[in-house]
């Protein structure tokens, strides 16, 4: 394709991340179909990590003949349909989810990509790049090549990113959010539905959560004087993968709005808003005298591995770090924690709590909300 063919980009086809807030605040931006796929913790664990350096697995495995993990998906609104997941290349964490939920929700979304190039984009107006140094882009044969054809391509500031996530901009959230986007795009899912029992095989799918096209930007207008190296960026475009984006359309939950203006004060230590995702996905009548143990228990086992975590240890984590959160469980939820003695041997313990729900409450009770 030459210059003459690509086209100027139409700005019809740039739908900014207000917009997106403003016309589609209420719909869903987090995968229901895939949440299991995301380890609970910050590493991969050690086990994995030796299974993943063997040098006959991972001769297997580059050869893309020996999953890493095999399992499958169900939900209860599935009814008679399972997913049968193969999992090659390496594995992704639940925050590595949260990046890949935050760069849905807070992006600008970039319809029609595969017309322009990458420079044509980074420099149309909407996306508020004034001064892009592409002296410093590492693969300077891509600048002025059409975007990829597949895949939804999205753009967002690193500003975005460290505001959603709690941290400080600067080179470690930087570098963590590289080998977050490194391992979204190098595990390859196999995805074949099972239904009635029967394995569809010629419906497998191969998914890789992010495209391979990827771009790190810096733009010297969002830095002060010289603070910035050869590493620094300041902005992202990346391309998600079609059938991920698919599966929230189908059975997605979590608006673009609460993902953008709740989640960030629900971000703490072990991950633990990957579980709050978890209460998200219920009704809260559902959860209202469901048991902290049991709704902890039943998060950890449903991810599609937990080889090599130390049980025990990441339930308790979970269990205390839900129960010092409680004023954010009333205030993003309407929850609170009411302590009761009863056995509770998951946690080798004597108590445990209730989530109680005013509203659902009182609607047992035959009371009205006034």
């Amino acid at each position: 394709m030459s210059k003459h063919d690509i086209a100027e980009v139409d700005t019809f086809d740039i739908f900014t991340s207000e917009y997106m807030e403003d016309v589609e605040g209420d719909k869903p931006v987090v995968s229901n179909a895939f949440d299991q796929l995301f380890i609970p913790g910050n590493r991969i664990p050690k086990k994995i990590l030796d299974l993943m350096a063997d040098a006959e697995h991972a001769e297997q495995t580059l050869l893309m003949q020996e999953p890493l993990i095999q399992s499958v998906i169900e939900k209860p609104f599935w009814k008679n349909k399972r997913l049968a997941i193969d999992v090659l290349g390496t594995v992704c964490l639940t925050v590595d989810r949260s990046l890949l939920d935050n760069i849905i929700a807070h992006g600008t979304l970039i319809n029609n990509a595969e017309k322009y190039t990458l420079r044509q984009i980074c420099e149309h107006p909407e996306l508020n790049m004034k001064n892009i140094d592409w002296g410093a882009y590492k693969n300077q044969a891509r600048i002025d090549k059409p975007l990829s054809n597949s895949g939804i391509y999205f753009h967002v500031p690193t500003t975005a990113l460290a505001k959603a996530a709690r941290k400080k901009l600067q080179k470690s959230f930087r570098n963590s959010m590289i080998s977050k986007l490194r391992r979204l795009r190098n595990m390859e899912l196999r995805v074949t539905p099972e239904v009635d029992g029967e394995l569809l095989t010629h419906k497998t799918n191969e998914i890789h959560l992010l495209g391979h096209d990827y771009h790190l930007l810096l733009d010297l207008a969002k830095m002060k004087g010289n603070e910035y190296n050869a590493d620094t960026f300041t902005d992202l475009i990346v391309n998600v993968d079609e059938t991920y984006l698919r599966s929230i359309q189908e059975d997605g939950n979590i608006s673009r709005k609460r993902v953008k203006h709740a989640y960030p004060h629900l971000v703490g230590p072990n991950s633990i808003e990957d579980f709050y995702k978890l209460l998200d996905s219920h009704q809260r009548s559902y959860i209202h005298n469901k048991s902290l143990s049991e709704l902890i228990v039943t998060y950890f086992d449903s991810k599609l591995t937990t080889f090599g975590i130390n049980r025990s240890f990441k339930l308790k984590q979970l269990y205390n770090q839900v129960i010092e959160d409680q004023p954010k469980l009333w205030e993003h939820f309407g929850f609170k924690l009411q302590k009761v003695t009863r056995q509770n041997p998951a946690f080798i313990s004597n108590e445990d709590y209730l989530f109680y729900h005013k509203k659902t409450a009182d609607r047992l009770n035959g009371l009205s909300d006034d």
